[in-house]
């Protein structure tokens, strides 16, 4: 038991720390490795080949995705994640910069109007996290929502992250899902 709670200790000194150090970046900074670490997702062969790509909105100053969604509208179908109450996550199409709209968390969100996508028909997720590690764990945010629903994900799990955000190893607990890759600048 105590296992687990120290992991759990760990896990939010850890969320506490790198989101201050994400804050403490200018809008240039992020600007500047955003733009790169999309040119790294845009080289992937998982990207390149995907049909149908959910990403995810940044908030905070997470790597900012908005330039990715822009330059694939109309070339691939782009999902985004919208919360539902109690913290689950669904997936919606996104077939205009139009259809956001803040929601939960005053987080930019596909609206409730745009169709409804399945788990099972994404190709390749992009997902965001406070951490992630050489073994591609990832250290969301401590809602587990992101977690719930990439259990239901079949594509390619791909962590989006900042340098400083990728450490040598991170605690996890079972129901952890790790990511088949971390893209960082």
């Amino acid at each position: 038991m105590s296992d687990a709670i120290d992991a759990r200790a760990e896990k939010e000194r850890l969320r506490h720390q790198m989101r201050a150090r994400r804050r403490a970046l200018s809008k240039e900074e992020v600007a500047e490795r955003s733009a790169k670490i999309c040119e790294h997702i845009l080289a992937l062969p998982e990207f390149r080949t995907a049909h149908t790509v959910c990403l995810y909105i940044p908030f905070d100053n997470e790597v900012d995705t908005l330039p990715l969604l822009k330059s694939c509208l109309g070339q691939k179908r782009i999902v985004g994640t919208r919360t539902l109450p109690g913290g689950h996550l669904e997936l919606r199409e996104i077939q205009s910069i139009d259809d956001l709209k803040k929601g939960a968390y005053s987080i930019l969100e596909p609206k409730e109007s745009c169709p409804l996508i399945a788990p099972s028909e994404v190709d390749i997720f992009l997902v965001p996290g406070t951490a992630f590690d050489r073994q591609n764990t990832r250290l969301g945010f401590g809602g587990g929502h992101f977690d719930r629903l990439l259990h239901q994900v079949r594509g390619h799990l791909v962590g989006v992250a900042y340098s400083f955000q990728v450490m040598d190893k991170l605690p996890s607990e079972p129901h952890d899902i790790p990511m088949h890759r971390v893209v960082h600048d």
